[in-house]
């Protein structure tokens, strides 16, 4: 449960992280993970010694890493390189996407008796389908950008 909001922060910073590398300001991710990572370091090792945390505190330490990472990568990418992303159609179809791809889940699971493996992929590829699906419908993807 601690580590859900990080990998919220974790996958849209490797998506402003790709970006970044792809038009030539590769120092950048770098210095964003090499400061997250310290501070997941610091934060986990704190909060893993600190006895009300425990080993809470690495999941802790994680989120607040992946989040501070995200936060200097978007920073750079829309302060400095000045670049307008519309970010609401794409968190909307991430947001239905997993819900959709939860319950279809959980439906699927009530029913048949699988191991966690297949239940994941299951998850995944369903939502990778509803996610597609949602991006075409609210015309962020046109059929004329994907050929």
């Amino acid at each position: 449960k601690l580590l859900a909001p990080g990998v919220f922060f974790m996958c849209i910073g490797t998506l402003i992280n790709t970006v970044l590398e792809g038009i030539g300001k590769t120092k950048i991710p770098l210095i964003s993970l090499s400061i997250a990572s310290v501070i997941k370091f610091i934060v986990s090792f704190v909060l893993i010694r600190n006895s009300d945390y425990g080993i809470l505190g690495a999941p802790i330490g994680t989120t607040l890493s992946y989040a501070i990472g995200f936060i200097i990568s978007a920073f750079y990418l829309l302060v400095r390189v000045k670049v307008k992303i519309k970010f609401f159609k794409p968190l909307f179809s991430v947001l239905i996407s997993s819900i959709i791809s939860m319950l279809t889940s959980i439906i699927i699971t009530s029913f048949f008796s699988l191991n966690l493996i297949v239940n994941t992929i299951l998850f995944l590829l369903l939502f990778g389908f509803f996610y597609l699906i949602l991006l075409m419908l609210f015309n962020f993807y046109s059929y004329k950008n994907i050929s």
